[in-house]
């Protein structure tokens, strides 16, 4: 690492101090947790994921549009995370895997489509980051706006409290972000900090297809929103489904009455939704701030995966690993870590729940694949190397990256990009370096190998789960 790698990432030694001796603690999961005498405080901990948020489609990840006026200013005072990896391209992949630290093929919550039929997987039987947080003291809640997180997958294990209310379909649609907090603050109302310090998660989902933003938010390509863009929007929802279509042309569009212009018109709608969710965001935090909870919480926004809008010929999301999905964003506030920092570092969404327990100084038995990088964050050292994976499980497609290479193996093919030099993964290397290739595949089959699948899904998902999944556009 440069000098000047580190000179962004040098935290104080004043504050440091203050923040370890805030932190230590020693204690267990369940019946073996303690804390140690003479703790004063611990920090309140605030996990917000903006369901298919792409990370360059904010402006701090680059992008042109002013799109996030609020996370641009939480990265002013935080980490940004300028490489971090989903560890799958669909919600019921990746939030179970945030919420225990384990791989899609570890946790089981999937669900399989077979012909007509839908089946899911066994759903979440390990232990959850809320679970080990509330056995330690911690006051737990969750407001989700998508109907697949919840009870359904088993991801409310845990919570104290968990408002899935604004996970009906005519709310996301709509206002979603203005219905998050309002059910966040009715649980902030009733917080006393004397309880113990919250752990406190919000699922937002704006930008998620249907991209329908409010007035005030569409304001990108043509502003307002038509009966056109209506149309527009249920047609593209019914054009692919990711999970059983080849990549979508001009002439699959054109059997559905769309062009390429109507892709790009639904592109600029999800930038109206991103400054949405990004509008919302920034209410709550002042609320925090108004409150008196701001300073000693940390503030954790990120992603389930991304969106597409014929990247590689797909829409939507869900059926493909490329970085237009599996690349997400991540800005960390840390309480005594000094801000505008990045860091380059691969880290993965599995890292967060080992992270979140040692910043609150709690250890835990529970296996976890990810690995905590709380201890370099807060004393400026280089996060050490590691090899991510994203995946589906289902159709036996992995994402293995290496530093800047990344490998795309499927039934179908395997392909090779450089990300350094081609970050849209427009050119297969594949064949020109086998090396590279093998090598990648050892990598990936040492991951595999480490981390045994749990029972494939067999049981028939219920009405509720089904018509979710429709919801969503997952099912057609």
């Amino acid at each position: 690492m440069t000098s000047a790698r580190r000179n962004r990432r040098f935290v104080s030694a004043l504050a440091l101090a203050a923040l370890l001796a805030a932190s230590v603690v020693a204690c267990g999961c369940g019946p073996r947790a303690r804390v140690e005498p003479g703790r004063e405080s611990r920090p309140n901990i605030l996990l917000i994921v903006i369901d298919a948020l792409r990370a360059d489609r904010l402006e701090c990840y680059g992008y042109q549009r002013q799109t996030s006026p609020n996370l641009n200013a939480l990265a002013s005072e935080g980490v940004l995370f300028s490489n971090a990896m989903a560890p799958g391209p669909e919600t019921v992949l990746s939030i179970p895997s945030l919420l225990t630290g384990r791989r899609p093929r570890e946790h089981g919550v999937l669900w399989i489509q077979r012909g007509k039929q839908v089946y899911a997987g066994p759903g979440l039987r390990l232990p959850t980051l809320a679970e080990m947080l509330g056995q330690n003291g911690y006051v737990t809640a969750a407001v989700s706006a998508n109907p697949l997180v919840g009870a359904g997958t088993g991801v409310n294990r845990g919570f104290d409290t968990f408002d899935q209310s604004t996970g009906r379909v005519s709310v996301w649609q709509h206002l979603s972000g203005a219905d998050v907090n309002a059910s966040a603050y009715k649980w902030l109302d009733t917080y006393r900090p004397e309880s113990g310090p919250f752990f406190l998660y919000l699922h937002y989902i704006d930008p998620h297809n249907l991209y329908r933003p409010p007035s005030a938010f569409c304001i990108f390509g043509r502003p307002g929103y038509t009966p056109k863009d209506n149309e527009v929007n249920e047609a593209v929802n019914d054009v692919f489904d990711a999970h059983v279509d080849p990549p979508v042309t001009g002439a699959t569009l054109a059997k559905h009455g769309l062009t390429r212009r109507d892709v790009e018109r639904m592109s600029d709608l999800y930038d109206g939704e991103v400054l949405c969710a990004d509008h919302y965001v920034g209410e709550l935090l002042e609320r925090l701030r108004q409150s008196g909870l701001y300073e000693n919480t940390i503030v954790i926004v990120t992603a389930d995966h991304g969106e597409s809008f014929l990247d590689h010929g797909n829409l939507e999301h869900g059926g493909s690993l490329y970085q237009e999905l599996i690349h997400v964003p991540l800005i960390i506030r840390l309480p005594g870590v000094r801000g505008s920092q990045e860091v380059d570092e691969l880290v993965e969404s599995i890292d967060l729940a080992p992270t979140i327990l040692e910043a609150a100084g709690i250890t835990s038995r529970a296996v976890m694949s990810g690995r905590s990088f709380y201890q370099p964050l807060t004393t400026g050292q280089p996060i050490p190397a590691e090899v991510g994976m994203s995946e589906l499980p289902a159709r036996k497609m992995y994402a293995v990256r290496s530093g800047d290479w990344k490998l795309i193996e499927s039934p179908a093919k395997t392909e090779l990009y450089d990300l350094s030099r081609d970050p849209l993964e427009t050119r297969d290397l594949a064949p020109e370096r086998p090396d590279q290739v093998s090598h990648l595949k050892r990598e990936l089959q040492d991951l595999l190998r480490k981390h045994p699948p749990a029972k494939e899904g067999t049981e028939p998902v219920d009405q509720t789960e089904l018509d979710a999944l429709k919801a969503l556009g997952y099912i057609k």
